[in-house]
């Protein structure tokens, strides 16, 4: 999902900003009738379809004055597909939540059918509602130092997984953390190591003028790591 928020052939991302014309078009439609009522009910429904969901988002959004980027990661679409939404809307007003433009993707219908059962969840003392929190972490659940369970977890069983499907167990963990956008708190609790910064990465040149630098951390595995890692 990030990898939208990368420039492309050494483009910055302003490209996307939507114009003021485009964001004044969009705030007299609002102002008129009960057009923003509408969007609200929209966006806090979990029944109304997942893609006037995504679009009522969009457009509160922007008169909210999230930029793009905050925008790709809340609503999880491309940003070509938000300017798309803000200029279609800008268009038909309200009728652009009449009819998708698209038949939904196999995903899309089981995350509706999912927002559909949440709507009407058992109750959470119920047999039905304990099996399901089992599966899923719900919002009244409360779970303290996820973050670090999850990834001390994800530490433990990702060597057995890789020898079981590669035939050999890795033994040092590597990510990335863009830092324009997170700290890596959640590494740094579960004792990753900062090893250094990137310098950015493209195949044009230009790019890399817009290029995000991004912590690299590492989670050793075994205690000989360096030992094995210098025999390859």
């Amino acid at each position: 999902m990030l990898r939208w928020l990368e420039p492309e052939n050494g483009q910055p991302p302003e490209k996307w900003l939507p114009d003021e014309k485009l964001r004044q078009q969009i705030r007299v439609i609002v102002e008129t009738g009960h057009t923003m009522n509408r969007l609200q009910n929209f966006a806090a429904s979990r029944s109304a379809g997942i893609w006037r969901i995504k679009r009522s988002k969009i457009i509160l959004g922007v008169l909210d004055g999230l930029r793009i980027e905050k925008l790709v990661t809340k609503v999880r679409v491309p940003p070509e597909s938000i300017v798309k939404c803000l200029n279609r809307f800008a268009q038909k007003g309200l009728q652009y939540f009449d009819h998708p433009e698209r038949k939904p993707t196999k995903r899309e219908m089981l995350v509706e059918q999912m927002l559909a059962f949440l709507e009407a969840f058992p109750d959470p003392g119920s047999k039905q509602g304990r099996q399901i929190t089992v599966r899923y972490i719900m919002p009244w659940i409360y779970s303290p130092n996820l973050a670090s369970r999850i990834l001390g977890g994800i530490a433990k069983q990702l060597p057995l997984d890789w020898e079981a499907r590669y035939n050999y167990q890795p033994v040092l963990l590597e990510t990335f953390v863009q830092l324009d956008r997170f700290k890596g708190t959640c590494y740094q609790a579960a004792n990753w190591i900062e090893v250094g910064k990137t310098d950015g990465y493209s195949l044009f040149s230009s790019y890399k003028r817009y290029a995000i630098a991004k912590a690299i951390y590492v989670y050793p595995l075994c205690k000989n790591f360096r030992r094995q890692l210098c025999r390859l």
